[in-house]
């Protein structure tokens, strides 16, 4: 009689045992779990600088099987307006020479640049930093607008030329593009100027104090007072995504390079 007490005793406590844990793990599972959303940063090893005027970027592959929140690569950046005219920037010794702005927005970025740190970026990281854009050449003949920086991945090579009047000639997997500004009705640039000439070349409209503002030319800072105008691109490349709640994330930002744009024909 005792061992069958026992034995239901010990039934019992299986039972309920058993009923508290299913009852857990539904809980558990019904609740979720955060998903950790990240995305790997660009090494500067796949960027080349040749010359202080041709870039060239390896753009890595993803595996959109594991990161399938993964929607785009993009170039960020920002213009200055400098005094000084220096053809073939030296990061290290030519930043305060070019802009404190821009020397200031380099240091900002340098810790959150830095592979073996643990902060990542947000949307706010590159408040003042707008994407690039690439515009398809006609005679090329193709449409690549879907494919461009896409998880393809690719070779990027970019010329900002040293004799003024031309654009920057870019080759993105032996397909010529050209560069733009950020143009799209998004609410990237408002009304950026000069309207006819969206192309990253120095433009009375483009270094003129007046127009660097939200409404005009929000990506492009000027200092009031120069006596010469000429024209800087700071870039940073980064791998985008988009997250459950429909949010953009972002993978930690490689910087490219600061490269003297080409003046145009009627500055």
């Amino acid at each position: 009689m005792k061992k069958i007490k026992k034995r239901h005793k010990k039934e019992r406590i299986f039972r309920t045992t058993f009923f508290l844990t299913a009852a857990f793990l539904l809980i558990f599972f019904s609740c979720g779990i955060d998903e950790y959303y990240y995305l790997e940063q660009v090494d500067e090893r796949n960027i080349t600088v040749t010359m202080g005027n041709i870039v060239e970027i390896i753009v890595p592959p993803v595996n959109t099987g594991r990161f399938y929140y993964f929607s785009n690569y993009s170039i960020l950046y920002r213009i200055y307006i400098s005094g000084n005219h220096i053809p073939s920037v030296d990061i290290m010794n030519n930043l305060s020479v070019i802009s404190p702005d821009l020397t200031s927005d380099y240091n900002r970025f340098l810790y959150i640049t830095d592979p073996t740190s643990s902060s990542l970026p947000s949307a706010s990281t590159f408040r003042d930093y707008f994407e690039l854009e690439f515009e398809l050449l006609p005679e090329a003949g193709i449409d690549i607008s879907n494919t461009v920086l896409s998880e393809r991945g690719g070779k990027l090579e970019i010329t900002f030329p040293e004799i003024d009047y031309e654009y920057p000639a870019t080759v993105y997997n032996d397909h010529e593009v050209r560069l733009r500004r950020s143009y799209r009705p998004s609410g990237l640039l408002i009304n950026p100027k000069p309207q006819d000439d969206p192309y990253f070349r120095n433009t009375p409209e483009l270094n003129d104090f007046i127009n660097a503002i939200s409404d005009s030319n929000a990506d492009v800072i000027v200092r009031e007072g120069l006596s010469e105008h000429y024209a800087y691109i700071s870039m940073y490349i980064v791998s985008m995504g988009i997250d459950s709640n429909f949010s953009q994330i972002y993978s930690k930002p490689t910087h490219i390079g600061v490269f003297k744009l080409p003046d145009a024909p009627d500055y």
